[in-house]
């Protein structure tokens, strides 16, 4: 039985029953003489008063139940106070259209400065293609850091191996040859990307730029073969030397470099300055000049983009607004009708199984009462008469806790408030809620692609009326 669990035990029952019979002077004491029937009914009124405690006893866990039930209506009661009270909005569906134009407005002087120069700098990069005879687009990397990450490998394996290589010859050991050869990687290395980036100049059209490769790549490929043969034919000579052989570089570099050692320090060399001219070649694009203009071009674009998205937030954001706080109100609502309807059912629950408890004690407080009045009246003296009110029976005061039809009936009335406002106020926002979709399909549509279309056309008169200013490429 819920909350009464453990009240309705039959062990009460039986318990109570057992003393109506002992109290009712069943085993033999009829032969003491009662000068009145007072003690008889001060045992059936202690009967009684076990009873009316057993109530007790369950309004009491009844009243701890409704505490939080209460808490429940009042806070539902609150909700739908805000539904009522809600029923003017601040704009109707129309004022929101209306309210569209003078939005877009806002926007115009922006858009069409940043779609102005977004054909200023489309100009430049089809002039720069149309220059350089480009077809392709652009090919430069995105990360730049990720990109070079081969050049950082390389450098460190060129380190490693030629410190590996310089270790036997250098008197600081394998730390002192690591630095040394640190040292001359990263020259190599560095030069071999500034050659790369030279050489790129070949795919421009212009001779000057030609030229710039030309040396780029004369220069890299003397200063690569110079270096990297001073490198191998230094180590084969400081081997010799170490042997007891004197040797001169400059005079005998050819000699030197017939060293098997030299030869591997001259290879790796000349294979990792080539890598890294080569990524040297395409760390900026393989044509200069082309990543900058595409870069312009990307930037340009990218802001009218944001422009254009912001107008359609600014247009969206009210509405949307609205339409959340409409939804907001119909779930308020809903979400009411449900709770209300929960703590009803939970109400009428309780009162059941009170209901249910108080007949099952009035019942078997019916049984004792008749039990002991039998066994009674058998066991009285002849000169003392039963008294009157055996015929009657035997009633308790097990009327539940008041709060609780309090609560029922609270219940009620705010379950007919919800349904009342399921007939009148659901339908209504449903009805609100199409009409601000609508609203915002229409100024997100052929109205504010007309706008943007006006925009890009006001920017394009205005660049054409100024193209003489317009910088070359």
């Amino acid at each position: 039985m819920g909350i009464f669990e453990g009240l309705s035990s039959q062990s009460w029952h039986q318990k109570l029953l057992a003393r109506a019979k002992n109290d009712g002077l069943s085993e033999g004491k009829a032969s003491r003489p009662a000068p009145s029937s007072a003690p008889y009914d001060a045992m059936e009124a202690g009967y009684r008063a076990e009873a009316q405690g057993l109530i007790l006893k369950a309004n009491e866990r009844l009243g701890v139940k409704l505490r939080p039930l209460a808490a429940k209506l009042s806070e539902q009661e609150g909700k739908l106070a805000q539904a009522e009270a809600s029923a003017d909005f601040r704009k109707s569906p129309e004022e929101f259209e209306s309210d569209a134009p003078s939005i877009r407005e806002e926007y115009r002087t922006k858009l069409v400065k940043a779609h102005k120069e977004l054909l200023i700098a489309e100009g430049h990069f089809n002039a720069f293609k149309a220059l350089h005879d480009v077809t392709h687009a652009p090919n430069h990397p995105k990360d730049l850091f990720h990109f070079l990450t081969l050049i950082y490998v390389i450098l460190a394996l060129e380190a490693v191996a030629n410190g590996v290589a310089w270790a036997t010859s250098d008197a600081g050991g394998f730390a002192g040859g690591f630095i040394t050869a640190l040292f001359l990687a990263m020259i190599n290395i560095g030069i071999g990307v500034l050659c790369g980036l030279g050489v790129r100049y070949f795919n421009r059209k212009d001779a000057y730029a030609r030229t710039i490769a030309l040396i780029s790549a004369g220069f890299g490929a003397i200063f690569c073969v110079g270096l990297n043969a001073f490198i191998g034919a230094k180590r084969a000579k400081l081997d010799m030397e170490r042997a007891g052989q004197l040797i001169n570089l400059g005079e005998n570099t050819a000699a030197l470099m017939s060293d098997v050692n030299a030869m591997i320090l001259f290879s790796l060399g000349v294979l990792f300055f080539a890598l890294a001219a080569w990524k040297g070649y395409g760390m900026l694009g393989s044509i200069p000049g082309y990543k900058a203009v595409a870069d312009d071009y990307d930037r340009a674009h990218e802001a009218v983009e944001r422009l254009q998205e912001g107008v359609r937030s600014a247009l969206r954001e009210p509405l949307n607004k609205e339409m959340s706080e409409v939804q907001a109100l119909a779930r308020k609502i809903t979400e009411a009708g449900e709770k209300v309807s929960e703590v009803s059912t939970e109400l009428k629950q309780s009162k059941g199984d009170f209901d249910i408890l108080a007949s099952w004690v009035e019942g078997a407080l019916q049984v004792i009462s008749e039990t002991y009045r039998q066994n009674n009246a058998a066991a009285r003296p002849t000169n003392i008469p039963v008294p009157g009110y055996f015929s009657e029976k035997m009633h308790l005061d097990a009327q539940p806790n008041a709060q609780l039809s309090e609560l029922i009936s609270k219940a009620d009335l705010l379950r007919e408030r919800v349904d009342l406002l399921s007939v009148t106020k659901l339908p209504e926002l449903q009805q609100r809620l199409a009409s601000l979709k609508s609203a915002l399909s229409t100024a997100l549509g052929d109205s504010l692609s007309q706008f943007f279309q006006g925009a890009q056309h006001e920017a394009r008169e205005r660049y054409i009326a100024e193209i003489p200013r317009v910088k070359e490429v």
